[in-house]
């Protein structure tokens, strides 16, 4: 197993790393201590683009911050261009000028998060049209609805799934830093923007060791803005001819073109439909070339889609984020402690949504099970629920659609599908152990009941005066420490993923009202808890001066400061 020097000379596993990506990989990555917005913000974006445009919003707020703080350090970016960093008078005008700066042939990043990106999403349909290559980085977040929420949600991000840009999520931070280089790589061959996402505060402000891109990764990855490549698609050879810019510079003076120009009822579904089979088909195969690449570059393979023992296995979950740590370390306990074999399945990429390798992962499986982290009341199903039920009811269909794999009757699983963690709810492990019970069918099951909400108490309560509520059963399979009995229960804290800091196996917070909780396992601390601790006194958060680890290293980039 390759290891890590951590502090105080403590070995430990490389995380985010496969045990042999030291020995073979040219890239294997620096290691740091980060949070995922400083290992997005700081190490990776504002080491890549030209330009950053955003406004601050929770939990997105750091990246834009620590951009700044690199231009105003003067740091260059792995290619020796010094960088813009504007801070716009809101969402709406960053989003606006973003996409203005991108469509001049420069490398853009936004940050944003929340009702941020919902207030400039108008701002999002007419990007992809002017072949914009930017990147937007999300912490997701929950929307305010009955109230004010600042904590994670996938409300944001499943509001802008059909605005026509690709989109990345990362289970953590390492995948969300990775998938920054990836995603600006593929934006770059289609010529359509993207969004790369990470859950906001679970991913975005937790501490880990992780691996941030060497200079030279980016520039043999990604290339300069102003390279010229081969057109990849017969629709860009016919408008730009054999070869063009590696950004286009779709505003230019010394050559014009006509963006965004109004069409009427002749011209505008022609555009709208063009974009299908001339830009938006072949983005998956560039998504799998990147990752093929990226992944023989570092050692660090993502894919489509992730997987977790899912061979053999009867019953799969389905997630995005964070929760598939949570998830994984629940199947790992319901291989020791039941001998049953249950597996996992995370969407790296959810735009487009990877049809043909959903089918493929999930075809014969008994049961899946589709856990989100948003509720949509007035929809048949939640998001990505739609989606699968979709992609599975395409390979029912006779004749299938091209590029979809043919299922039989007999192949196609039963679909549960359920919401969590609201707005940070916690997400425990008691939860999943009791999804998976009752798609078992070792609980009563009430038709009305999971369908929808896990770890909800008074979820369709029956209220009397004077009387107890009644609880059915998606209360109790959501709770299940009421019915499971010890083995969830006294099993739980042990179900939490290990997270090392240096040869410390835990973390200790401190607490808005004095003195200190352990919280062993995933560091994910409640609301406002400072995490002073976890950094040396003195030291503001994102001060790289006198941190080893944090910032540039010295020779890892071109002239001063360069990234």
């Amino acid at each position: 197993m390759s290891l890590s020097m951590g502090r105080a000379g403590a070995t430990e596993p490389a995380f985010g790393k496969p045990e042999d990506a030291s020995d073979v990989s040219p890239y294997p990555g620096v290691r740091v201590t980060a949070d995922g917005n400083y290992l997005v913000g700081y190490l990776t974006e504002a080491r890549v683009a030209d330009g950053g445009i955003f406004y601050p919003i929770t939990s997105s707020t750091q990246m834009g911050e620590l951009y700044q703080q690199a231009f105003a350090e003067g740091k260059l970016s792995a290619f020796g261009e010094s960088k813009l960093a504007v801070e716009a008078e809101g969402e709406h005008a960053a989003q606006g000028g973003a996409i203005a700066y991108s469509v001049c042939g420069r490398r853009v990043v936004n940050f944003t998060s929340g009702q941020g990106l919902v207030y400039g999403i108008e701002q999002y349909y007419h990007a992809p049209g002017k072949l914009s290559t930017m990147v937007v980085e999300v912490a997701a977040r929950a929307l305010t609805k009955h109230a004010l929420n600042v904590h994670c949600g996938h409300d944001d991000i499943y509001a802008a799934l059909d605005v026509g840009w690709i989109m990345l999520f990362g289970k953590d931070a390492q995948q969300t830093a990775d998938q920054a280089l990836i995603i600006r790589r593929v934006t770059e061959k289609a010529l359509t923007p993207g969004i790369n996402i990470m859950d906001g505060f679970l991913t975005s402000h937790l501490e880990r060791s992780f691996y941030r891109p060497e200079a030279a990764l980016i520039r043999e990855f990604l290339g300069a803005p102003d390279d010229v490549i081969e057109c990849p698609t017969s629709a860009q050879r016919e408008l730009f001819g054999p070869t063009r810019r590696r950004v286009p510079q779709m505003i230019d003076l010394k050559n014009p073109t006509l963006l965004g120009p109004v069409q009427n009822q002749e011209h505008y579904m022609n555009g709208v439909i063009a974009r299908r089979d001339n830009f938006i088909e072949p983005i998956l195969g560039f998504l799998e070339e990147a990752y093929d690449e990226f992944a023989d570059l570092t050692g660090r393979r993502y894919g489509l889609i992730s997987s977790y023992k899912i061979e053999g296995a009867d019953t799969v979950f389905v997630s995005l984020g964070s929760a598939a740590e949570n998830i994984e370390a629940a199947v790992d306990y319901l291989e020791a402690e039941r001998g049953v074999r249950a597996g996992s399945i995370h969407l790296n990429v959810i735009r487009p949504f990877p049809e043909t390798a959903v089918v493929e992962a999930l075809r014969s499986r008994k049961r899946v099970i589709v856990l989100e982290r948003t509720d949509e009341p007035l929809a048949g199903d939640n998001p990505m629920a739609r989606d699968i039920r979709t992609a599975l009811t395409k390979a029912l269909t006779r004749p299938v659609p091209p590029g979809i794999p043919a299922i039989s009757l007999e192949e196609m699983p039963r679909l549960f599908a359920g919401s969590y963690g609201l707005g940070s709810r916690d997400f425990r492990p008691e939860g999943i152990l009791g999804a998976y019970e009752y798609s078992q069918g070792q609980r009563d099951r009430d038709p009305a009941a999971f369908d929808r909400r896990l770890g909800n108490d008074h979820y369709r309560q029956e209220r009397r005066r004077g009387d107890r509520p009644a609880r059915q059963p998606l209360c109790r399979a959501g709770r299940p420490e009421r019915r499971v009995g010890t083995a969830a229960r006294g099993g739980s804290r042990q179900l939490e993923p290990e997270v090392r800091l240096g040869e410390e196996r835990r973390a200790h917070f401190l607490l808005p009202g004095g003195g200190t909780r352990e919280n062993p396992g995933q560091l994910r601390p409640p609301t406002r808890q400072r995490r002073s601790l976890l950094r040396p006194q003195g030291v503001h958060p994102h001060q790289s001066a006198g941190r080893p680890g944090r910032g540039w290293s010295a020779g890892d980039g071109i002239g001063r400061g360069a990234g």
